[in-house]
């Protein structure tokens, strides 16, 4: 995980910055309520499965988008929030964004 506290760090510059690990079961202590968080992680798919959905438990987040990171590359694949336009990619009361899932490791970034 990384904060931008100053919420100016153009978007290609966030891949270089210093993320801190989080673990599975840490909690995300906002202490920086106006900053913007950057979180990485990976999914390895050993199954036959191609279709995976990130939910978001949290219904008091405003923005929140996902990329995939592909060479060193950020694609965009889904934004959800109370503040964006209401769209689930699977139907559920809490905000998601289906995963688009390759073979082998695959790699995130999420802004909230």
């Amino acid at each position: 995980m990384w904060i931008d506290t100053s919420r100016q760090i153009p978007l290609e510059k966030i891949l270089s910055q210093s993320f801190t690990p989080f673990a599975q079961d840490q909690l995300l202590n906002l202490e920086h309520p106006r900053g913007i968080y950057w979180v990485t992680f990976s999914i390895q798919n050993t199954s036959q499965k191609k279709g995976w959905v990130l939910e978001f438990p949290d219904l008091h987040i405003g923005h929140i988008t996902v990329y995939q990171i592909k060479n060193k590359r950020l694609k965009k694949i889904g934004t959800a929030g109370y503040e964006e336009t209401f769209s689930r990619s699977y139907f559920h009361k809490n905000p998601n964004v289906q995963l688009e899932q390759g073979d082998g490791i695959n790699h995130y970034l999420v802004r909230l």
